[in-house]
Formats: C-alpha cells, sequence, structure tokens
C-alpha cells in the first residue's frame, strides 16, 4: 500500500520534537536567560509561530519534493495574532506591546473561531480554514498554559491551563494533521489499486 510505503520514522518524532520544543523554548521564555524584555516578546513570538509550523508540519512530509507553504502559512497566521498587543496597548512600541497588563479579548477561542470562519466564507478553502484554525488555537491555547488568557472571552475572564494540558492540546492538533494525512494516503493508495485492476483488466 502506498501508506504503509510513505509512513515514516516523522509519524514518531515529530510528535515527540515539538513537545521537546516547546517545554525547551517556553524554559526560555519564562527563565531569566534573557534580561531584556522586547527580546523576550520577540523570542516568544518566533516560538509561537514554530510551534504552529510543527503542528501542520505532516501536510508537508507526504509528497517529494517537500513542499513548505502550509507549515509556514500556519507559522503567520500564529506569530500574526500577538499584533493585537499593540492594539490592545494603543501604540506601536515593542516595549509598551509587551507591557500590557491582561491579554486582549483576541487571544480566546472565541477569536480562532469567528476568525477562520470569516476565511471559509470568503474563500470556500476548508484546508486554508483549517490551518488557520490550528495556528490560532495552538497560540491561544501556549498562552493559557504559560500565563492564562479570556479564554472564553466575553463570558470569562482569565483562564490559566495546567501546563500539561497545554501539551497534550498541542499533540491534539498535531495528530489531527496526521489522520488527515493518513485519510489522504488512503484515498491516494485507493485510487492507485483501481488503476491497476484496471490496467490488468
Amino acid at each position: 500500500m502506498i501508506y504503509s510505503e510513505k509512513i515514516r520514522v516523522d509519524v514518531f518524532i515529530l510528535p515527540i520534537a515539538t513537545i521537546i520544543f516547546c517545554i525547551i523554548g517556553d524554559y526560555i521564555v519564562r527563565s531569566a536567560l534573557f534580561n531584556n524584555h522586547i527580546v523576550v516578546g520577540i523570542v516568544d513570538n518566533l516560538i509561537h509561530g514554530i510551534i504552529g509550523f510543527l503542528i501542520v508540519l505532516p501536510y508537508s512530509l507526504i509528497n517529494r519534493p517537500i513542499k513548505l507553504r502550509f507549515p509556514l502559512l500556519a507559522m503567520a497566521v500564529a506569530m500574526l495574532l500577538d499584533l493585537d498587543h499593540f492594539a490592545a496597548a494603543h501604540s506601536f512600541s515593542i516595549s509598551d506591546a509587551i507591557s500590557i497588563e491582561a491579554y486582549p479579548g483576541t487571544h480566546s477561542l472565541t477569536m480562532a473561531v469567528i476568525f477562520p470562519s470569516i476565511i471559509y466564507v470568503w474563500k470556500h478553502n476548508f484546508r486554508v480554514t483549517w490551518i488557520v484554525f490550528l495556528a490560532l488555537l495552538s497560540h491561544v491555547i501556549r498562552d493559557a498554559g504559560l500565563w492564562g488568557v479570556p479564554l472564553f472571552f466575553p463570558f470569562s475572564s482569565t483562564i490559566k491551563l495546567p501546563y500539561g494540558l497545554y501539551l497534550l492540546v498541542i499533540l491534539a492538533l498535531q495528530q489531527t494533521i496526521f489522520y488527515e494525512r493518513r485519510h489522504m494516503l488512503g484515498i491516494s493508495s485507493n485510487c492507485a489499486n483501481k488503476r491497476k485492476s484496471e490496467t490488468i483488466l
């Protein structure tokens, strides 16, 4: 079968690498490794982007050559969400943006649902919508696990998730991509077998 031929160690290695990256990245952000809070903010945003990238990466491991447009889209979306810090601070200063007292309502599950829904209505592209949703959700859940966010805005105040739960959600999001990949490979396998049968007949 095509799936059995294509399945590789990335099925096992990538989730482990993703969790290890989350733990190390979170430690770097929360430790005193960087004395400059602006650098911490920039690094934290980059970590959001890389986590989004890793979650969606299984899409790109199906084909050769590897195409990274979907992981890069997830990375961009996960990083762009932090632009709401500037709006909340009413300033274009990075220092002001990362010094806000609480996360704005856009750092919530509400935003993670509404914005992708708008994209779907506009583009009618389920895969892009799904990737945007996963990227936004990964960002919101990570911040909820590290600092706390208005998770169910406007119906709740700041909620901080258990750190282990945040890691489990990140793994679950990535597994949805692995599941879809298995489905895609299964369809490819069935099509290939059908063509082979038709050729024999």
